[in-house]
């Protein structure tokens, strides 16, 4: 479990949720100078089935308010992940998974805040599915291939469903 209080004096969060959005209250064009109060939590689960198989998850929430009294306004982001891993699949030393969750998304705006950045948006929770195999060359080199898939990438359902392979190689010393 975790838990952090933060103040802002500006108001960005910098989620990167979409192109268009780093004001973290939600609040119309122009707000940024809005000082901003942040509660996070979150926590992680593991749960080994047997030594080969374990089923991970994740959950949390941020809750921001205007701390200025300026304006009446907060908002909730939310983000959750499950996912199940396998060690020594195939082969002694390799690894593969699948993980799917949400990504950080606003769930939540009261007040002045809104939960729709832009007009013409069609909000809808965006998923995120992935899945991967880490194969080991050698003792010292693995190489990973993957592919993930994003569902309503930026909290639009009007955006194509996007998917990214991966392949990524690690040196150990």
């Amino acid at each position: 479990m975790n838990y952090a209080n933060s103040y802002h004096e500006i108001n960005i969060l910098g989620t990167g949720l979409i192109a268009n959005d780093t004001n973290a209250l939600g609040l119309a064009t122009g707000n940024l100078g809005i000082p901003v109060k942040l509660n996070s939590v979150g926590g992680t689960v593991n749960f080994r089935f047997s030594p080969k198989i374990t089923l991970s998850g994740y959950g949390a929430a941020i809750f921001v308010e205007d701390s200025s009294s300026r304006v009446n306004a907060s908002t909730t982001f939310t983000s959750w992940m499950v996912g199940l891993h396998f060690r020594d699949l195939i082969k002694n030393g390799n690894t593969a998974g699948i993980i799917f969750g949400q990504p950080l998304y606003r769930t939540e705006a009261d007040g002045d805040a809104q939960l729709a950045a832009a007009a013409g948006v069609d909000r809808e929770t965006p998923y995120h599915l992935e899945a991967y195999y880490k194969f080991k060359v050698s003792d010292n080199i693995s190489i990973t291939p993957g592919a993930f898939v994003l569902f309503n990438p930026e909290g639009n359902s009007r955006n194509d469903t996007t998917t990214v392979g991966v392949l990524r190689t690690t040196f150990t010393f």
